[in-house]
This record gives structure tokens, sequence and C-alpha cells, in this order.
């Protein structure tokens, strides 16, 4: 949108920061702030004293902007979760905006696409007959990764591209989290169908490991929370993972180009991890020179360390990597935490959105630290996986003590009445 000295001030920093202002506004999130902070201490505040080393480490670099934009997805991240967590129509609001954000990726595409005479319905069918992703990479998706500058090369900017990827797939998630009916969710099945067929042309592995991954584990837990499913629930159940089945079993044994690409992007024999390797050793190499205070700004193959641990240390010493180790362990163990709580006794979750799709959120920003663009740090995407997360937990826990006031007020009333008028107070209101 323009730039203001070192900042580039981008649509997505502006949508961040008019959901901070918006949950400054409202009085509902004040309210609940000394909770929302509370609940996540824990993994916020190493996290923070971190960015703060961070920006005197890089200050005057080419970096300079790394630890200010990470503090405004840090503060949208919370203001975010405060808003759904106050939000009586937080799984609407999910539902719909999920679909909306797909549908406005593939207009945008198809749009950008024009400009080079291509659309979805050249590009799709010329992958699917020749597994040709150079084409849709550099070709169908080029004019949209490349959109926010005029230099007309054919290199796509990666950094974008993955971060495409990592939106597609927590939209994904968040509109079959949005699915509070009874039954099964046929629309959610075929969006999620729809998700990994992007996410395969999006070309960005780590995306595409997660997201399996992420598919599995939610048929795990939901095995595990829904014992008491009604006997059509398991039917459809049933028929969807046969069905499932059936079609992968069909597709990855099938002679087809769209196959060898997938199996050659599953290898790691490629130059992105040929580069990581380097990078890494580069790294080391760069700790045992600068063990205590780090080095300051520093590139290995042109880029920064694609590992948050690796680059934390390099960039601000050991202080620094320390506090990152403590953020990180904090956050696997809340969310690990409240799996097991919830895998052990599932009438603690008592909001309407289905636990099993919300537990998978973490999972790819707990993946992508390792390997990711910008010094490991978590992208758009990520942070608003974090926020739905926590704001939808944070929702839970309020219902929770909400119930439990209820209960409470209620055997208070009984045992302060006398039994008379209690037994008319219980025949007139139940």
């Amino acid at each position: 949108l323009a730039h203001a000295g070192p900042f580039s001030i981008k649509l997505v920093y502006v949508a961040f920061l008019a959901v901070v202002v918006a949950a400054l506004m409202a009085r509902s999130v004040v309210n609940i702030a000394p909770v929302l902070v509370l609940q996540n201490a824990s993994w916020c505040l190493p996290y923070a004293i971190y960015l703060l080393i961070l920006g005197l480490a890089l200050y005057g670099s080419p970096a300079e902007t790394m630890a200010p934009r990470q503090v405004l997805y840090l503060f949208g991240c919370l203001s975010m979760a405060g808003l759904l967590a106050t939000r009586l129509d937080a799984s609407s609001i999910l539902r719909i905006g999920a679909l909306l954000g797909l549908l406005a990726f593939i207009l945008v595409v198809e749009v950008k696409a024009w400009e080079n005479g291509l659309s979805w319905t050249i590009a799709v069918p010329r992958f699917l007959t020749t597994g040709d992703l150079d084409f849709i990479v550099y070709s169908f998706f080029r004019g949209v990764f490349n959109s926010a500058g005029d230099d007309g090369e054919i290199t796509v900017k990666a950094a974008e591209k993955n971060t495409v990827a990592v939106c597609v797939f927590v939209l994904g998630l968040l509109f079959r989290i949005g699915f509070t009916r009874r039954g099964s969710d046929w629309l959610g099945f075929g969006i999620t169908m729809l998700v990994m067929f992007l996410i395969v042309l999006l070309n960005t592995r780590s995306v595409l490991l997660v997201s399996g991954l992420a598919l599995v584990l939610v048929a795990v837990l939901r095995h595990r929370i829904s014992k008491r499913m009604s006997t059509a629930g398991w039917i459809g159940r049933f028929t969807g993972i046969a069905f499932a089945a059936g079609i992968t079993a069909i597709v990855v044994s099938a002679d087809h180009p769209v196959n060898e690409v997938i199996f050659e992007r599953l290898a790691f024999a490629d130059d992105s991890t040929e580069g990581r390797v380097v990078q890494y050793e580069d790294a080391l190499s760069q700790i045992e020179e600068n063990l205590l205070l780090g080095s300051g700004y520093y590139q290995s193959v042109g880029r920064t360390i694609h590992n948050l641990f690796l680059s934390s240390w390099v960039h601000a010493g050991l202080p620094a990597f320390l506090l990152v180790v403590a953020f990180y362990g904090a956050l696997l163990a809340t969310w690990l935490g409240l799996v097991l709580r919830i895998v052990q006794r599932p009438e603690l979750w008592v909001i309407a959105t289905p636990f099993e799709w919300v537990a998978v959120l973490p999972l790819l920003p707990a993946f992508r630290v390792w390997l990711s663009g910008d010094a490991g740090h978590l992208f758009l995407g990520e942070w608003i996986a974090l926020a739905c997360f926590f704001g939808l937990v944070l929702r839970n826990r309020l219902l929770l003590a909400e119930e439990g006031q209820m209960k409470n007020d209620h055997v208070s009333l009984s045992a302060d009445q006398d039994p008379q008028w209690s037994s008319g107070f219980g025949a007139r209101f139940g």
C-alpha cells in the first residue's frame, strides 16, 4: 500500500492493526483481557522479550522490520482471540469467513491469470493430464505472487507462495470448525478435498505434509471423543472414510504424472532441502564463533536462516535462543495438555465447535518454525491459526465457568431457603 521509512505498509498489517483497534474498543474484550493475558502469558511473555532483544540486535540492518512485524502479529493474535472468545456467533463467523477467503483466493487468481491469457479452466486440466507443476507455479500463479512488484521476473517469490498455502490450509480448518450441526459435514468434506488439491498446486511441501498429518489426527481425536455417536453418525463416518480410502488408493496406485510430482516433492531430494542443510551448517559455525551475544544480522545462501531456533541464536545470542525455547515449550505444553485433558474428559468441551478440528490448529505453527522463511518466524496464517485456537479455548473456559457459577448459585439458593418455599420455587421454575 505504501512505504514509511524502512517499513512496507501492507494490507495484512493494516488488517491486523484494525483487529487490535476493534478489540480495544470492545468492552467485552477489555473485560476478559486479564483472563486472556493470564491464559497465554506462559508463551507470550518469553516471545515478547525475545522480540525486544531481536529488535535491538537487528536495528539498522536490512532485517530491522522483522521484530516490529512480529510484535504486530502477536498483538493481532491476542486481539483476534479475545474477539472470538466474546462472540456468540463465533462459529458462523469462522464458517462464512473461511468460505469467503477461499472464494476470494480463487477469484483473485483467476483475475490475475487473465492478464497472462490463462485461467483455472486451462491450468487445472493441464496439471491433471501432465503433472506440470512448473507451469502452474511459474506461469499460472506468477502474476499473483509477484503482483506486489512490477519487475516482471519469471521467478516466483517463495515467501508469498508459502504464506498463501498456509492461509489456504488454515481456511480449510476454520471452515470445518464452523460446522456446529449434528450429522456429517459433507460440504466440509468437499471443501477439505478442494483445499488439499490447492495445496498440491501451491507446491509447498511443509504444508502438504502437515495437512496430511492433521487429517489423520482429526480422525483419531474424533474416534476418541465421540464414543457415544449415533448409529447414523457412525454410518456416515464409515461411508466417508471408506470413500476417501478408496479414492486415495486408486489415485496413489495409478501410474500418473501427478503422482510422480507429489512423490518427488516428498522425497526431500531437491535444491530447497540442500539449501536448508547448508544454512544450518553455516548457522552452527556462526554460533560457535559468537556463542553468547550472536552475530547480528546474518544471511546464508542469500536468505536468513530458515529455522527459528538457529536464527534467534545467530542474530541475538544465547538469551534469545533460550527465550525461543521457552516460548515453544510453553506453546506445546499448553496445546498438548488441553488435547489430552479433553480426550480424557470430553464433557469439558462445552462449545458447539468440533474439538477435533480446533485441536489441529497449532499443528502447522509448531512445525513451520523449524524450516519456514523469515528466519523461522510465524506468518500471517499461522498467527491466525493460533488466534482462533486460543480464542475458542478461552470461549470454552468462560462458558465452563458460567455453567459452574450457575450450578453454585442454584445449590446456594436451595440451601438457604426453607423447604416449603424451595418446593414452590421448584414447581414454578423447574
